[in-house]
């Protein structure tokens, strides 16, 4: 079983910054097999720096809050 992850060519399971750690794994049974004796929540969407993180192989969520957060700034600047 693979219980790595393959992120743009790179093989990552851990992302830290900080006092914030995500561990990252193919399936939840690599994950678990990463970790012992830990009861996992598993999320389909979280935010880390920032940024909405999917188990999506594609970050349309998180190109939708920028523009919404983009929008919002350019309307707040018009309005003055």
């Amino acid at each position: 079983m693979q219980v790595v992850s393959n992120i743009g060519g790179y093989i990552i399971n851990l992302l830290c910054f900080e006092d914030d750690m995500v561990l990252l794994a193919p399936s939840w049974h690599a994950l678990q097999l990463l970790i012992d004796e830990v009861d996992l929540k598993f999320v389909y969407t979280f935010k880390y720096l920032g940024h909405i993180i999917t188990n999506a192989p594609r970050d349309d969520k998180d190109i939708d809050r920028e523009l919404r957060c983009l929008y919002n700034d350019a309307y707040s600047f018009i309005s003055l």
